[in-house]
């Protein structure tokens, strides 16, 4: 690194503007390819989130249902808070963690999923 900042010796060749103003067009074009890229793959992964804690709480719901004898707790438009010791008609019983989306759960089991939970 030092070499590169020194004075050139006899014989020795330093680093062009032509050379860095290269090297900086193709840094250029890679963020220009990656960046859309990287955005991509976060949507996907939220997406996919999404999905998969519908699917959990659909599976809760499920056992509510049969635990139930047909019927759950109602929610409406609210976070689905994990409790192991809630009512065995109630989803909470059967999810693993806190939903980061709200969810409107009907008596006879109809799942709305709602929005986005903003932290505090």
């Amino acid at each position: 690194m030092k070499k590169l900042f020194s004075k050139a010796s006899k014989g020795e060749k330093q680093l062009s503007i032509n050379d860095l103003i290269l090297v900086l067009v193709i840094v250029g074009i890679v963020a220009i390819v990656a960046v859309p890229n990287i955005i991509s793959h976060i949507n996907k992964s939220g997406t996919q989130a999404k999905e998969a804690e519908l699917h959990e709480v659909l599976a809760a719901v499920a056992a509510a249902q049969y635990e139930g004898k047909g019927m759950v707790i109602e929610y409406k438009d609210r976070q689905i808070i994990a409790d192991s010791e809630a009512e065995l008609n109630d989803p909470a019983r059967y999810i693993e963690k806190d939903t980061i989306y709200k969810y409107s759960i009907t008596w006879d089991c109809e799942v709305t999923q709602g929005d986005l939970i903003e932290p505090d």
